[in-house]
Order: C-alpha cells, then sequence, then structure tokens
C-alpha cells in the first residue's frame, strides 16, 4: 500500500505531497507545480508552488491537511 506524507510550507505557499516508499529519480517542473518521477517514470511526489491559490484553499485548510495521515 502506498503510504503518501503530505507537507505545506505557508511561509513560501508550497504543497507537497510525496510517496514516503519511493524514491524520486528526477524532478519536472511545470510552471506552478514540480512533479518527483522515480527511474520508470512514475510520479512519486508533487509540489505545488502558490498552493492556496491554485487550490482554492484558505492556507490554515491547507496547514491542516499537512498534519493528515
Amino acid at each position: 500500500m502506498t503510504k503518501l506524507e503530505f507537507d505545506y510550507d505557508e511561509e513560501h505557499d508550497i504543497f507537497a505531497a510525496m510517496d514516503v516508499d519511493r524514491e524520486y529519480d528526477v524532478s519536472l517542473p511545470k510552471k506552478n507545480v514540480i512533479l518527483d518521477l522515480d527511474k520508470k517514470g512514475r510520479v512519486v511526489g508533487i509540489e505545488i508552488m502558490n498552493a492556496s491559490k491554485l487550490l482554492a484553499l484558505k492556507k490554515s485548510e491547507l496547514k491542516s491537511l499537512a498534519g493528515a495521515k
């Protein structure tokens, strides 16, 4: 089963989700999103810049998501 870890940097408004059981090989920046891929090209993580604006969520909501397991 995939175990996801969430993080939110409120100061820089960056939300991240990553599969903690898989290692990334390369990061691909796409505008306000960075995709982390493993050696097979599968997404193992994502970072969203300006997350509150792009996801239409309050920073406090993103912060509470980061604490979710």
